[in-house]
């Protein structure tokens, strides 16, 4: 990941690009472990989009632009072999505290290499003894189910932006519909969990990301010329929405 490229270590234009980052090391590795497990499976053989999204996720730099593919492909199978995996044996309340927490997050990269786990199998299913490689697949066919029935089936539709939103709630939002009226979005959304642009959203099968934190405020000064500062805020900060500010 290029964090500060071409521009001159600690410039505005470099500390900009820096500030907009939305790129991830650690998921595109994960992706393409996960492809690697599956690549001769005939499911990645079902049809066009198949095979397109595996080689998307292949190629993923971990990027979170707006009209980026492959972040919706991956965090729906993700969800989908995280929940496949641990809520048989966690239960519904305590898997979703789970899948919320730094333990998840500490504990994916590493697990998904682990082939052996006594976690892959289903206590659910019996005889039946899930391997890592079954969860994968299964995981890979309900993903690409999903996302034909949210967006479509064409694939460039399959946008991050209509998956991870923001929206700026105002307490009287809280209650529809005035929500309508009063809070403001919701707007796509570039970035994403553990990246600069730290735009954070709730692991979830359901495909829809909505943004629940992210950066107050960041700026910029340039010390050499005080008068050209840059500075960006959230909005939210009059209670009046009819109010310029």
């Amino acid at each position: 990941m290029e964090l500060i490229p071409s521009e001159p270590v600690g410039s505005v234009e470099a500390v900009k690009k820096m500030s907009t980052d939305c790129v991830s090391p650690v998921f595109p590795v994960i992706a393409k472990k996960i492809m690697a497990a599956i690549q001769d499976d005939k499911v990645l053989k079902k049809s066009e989009n198949h095979e397109r999204a595996h080689q998307l996720l292949l190629t993923w730099d971990g990027d979170h632009q707006i009209d980026d593919v492959a972040p919706v492909i991956y965090y729906k199978l993700i969800s989908h072999i995280v929940k496949r995996t641990f809520a048989d044996e966690l239960g519904e309340d305590v898997f979703k505290a789970f899948v919320s927490s730094h333990l998840m997050k500490r504990t994916l990269p590493v697990f998904i290499d682990n082939e052996t786990s006594l976690w892959w199998d289903n206590t659910h299913t019996g005889d039946i003894h899930e391997s890592r490689r079954m969860i994968f697949a299964e995981s890979f066919e309900r993903t690409m189910q999903d996302l034909d029935e949210q967006f479509g089936s064409d694939m460039s539709d399959w946008q991050w932006g209509k998956a991870h939103t923001l929206e700026h709630g105002h307490p009287f939002g809280l209650k529809k519909p005035l929500d309508r009226v009063f809070n403001v979005g919701p707007f796509p959304s570039m970035g994403g969990n553990e990246v600069i642009v730290n735009t954070g959203f709730r692991l979830n099968t359901d495909g829809h990301y909505p943004v629940y934190f992210g950066p107050t405020m960041r700026f910029i000064v340039d010390f050499s010329s005080e008068d050209a500062a840059f500075s960006v805020i959230p909005t939210g900060q009059s209670g009046y929405f009819l109010s310029d500010h």
